[in-house]
């Protein structure tokens, strides 16, 4: 996401991020031009908040001339009523392994220090019922993920109604209660369409052409979101063209 958000930077955009995870953050040298970093104890559940936020990011459209901001809040992050699975009860993190991310719900990755990789998975995939454990090069492809680099060679998540370590933010896209809304307006989208579903790597895609940016490389497909636009920009490859300022 933050090479994504950063993108623009280079094509002559500006980009800002307010409270969104990662956002203050440089990738490869590079950062958003303006960003907000939300505080650690910051609550959640604060609607004035939420709205005060909201309109501080459309001043920043209105008054500053931003292309592009990302806005986070955290109310939909709360936990609901899930049961817990706990790796530590299969395996011993001090022996066995070298770095984890498994802090984000029903999703999680290790790195097992130096030859214990066989061991780790061995302990874990059969180790609870609705945990789902891989090797990287295993990992199903509906997930469209496990080809990248920075992916570690242990990788899991938990069925419906279950959560690893206790924290809850991952989306499964294989279960309906756990599938995103997506939700857009603007003078180049059409009203009152209900689009079909779709896998979430073909939003960046559309972003980008609304925005007139050439992407990076990715998995997305504009043919798939090319519906919800009312008329394609003519915009020829390689030359980048801002889409007119529009009264929303």
């Amino acid at each position: 996401m933050k090479e994504n958000t950063c993108s623009p930077n280079k094509q002559g955009r500006k980009t800002a991020s307010f409270h969104y995870p990662g956002g203050g953050a440089k990738y490869k040298g590079e950062a958003v031009q303006r960003s907000l970093v939300e505080p650690y104890t910051d609550p959640d559940s604060n609607e004035t908040e939420w709205r005060e936020n909201t309109d501080t990011v459309m001043n920043w459209f209105s008054k500053e001339d931003s292309d592009f901001v990302t806005l986070y809040y955290g109310e939909q992050d709360k936990k609901p009523k899930v049961t817990e699975i706990l790796l530590t009860n299969y395996i011993s993190f001090r022996d066995l392994v070298e770095f984890d991310i498994v802090d984000y719900g029903s999703f999680g990755m290790l790195l097992p220090k130096p030859g214990q990789e066989e061991a780790v998975y061995q302990a874990l995939k059969n180790a609870h019922l609705h945990l789902n454990v891989y090797k990287r090069e295993e990992f199903p492809e509906r997930f469209h993920f496990a080809k990248y680099e920075w992916v570690l060679p242990i990788v899991m998540y938990a069925d419906s109604g279950y959560n690893i370590n206790g924290e809850i933010m991952a989306l499964i896209n294989v279960y309906m209660d756990m599938k995103i809304i997506f939700r857009a307006f603007g003078p180049d989208l059409k009203k009152n369409h209900l689009a079909e579903p779709s896998d979430s790597i073909h939003i960046y895609t559309l972003m980008w052409k609304l925005l007139g940016v050439t992407p990076v490389p990715h998995n997305g497909s504009l043919a798939v979101t090319q519906e919800m636009l009312i008329d394609a920009y003519d915009q020829q490859p390689g030359v980048i063209k801002k889409p007119p300022l529009r009264d929303w």
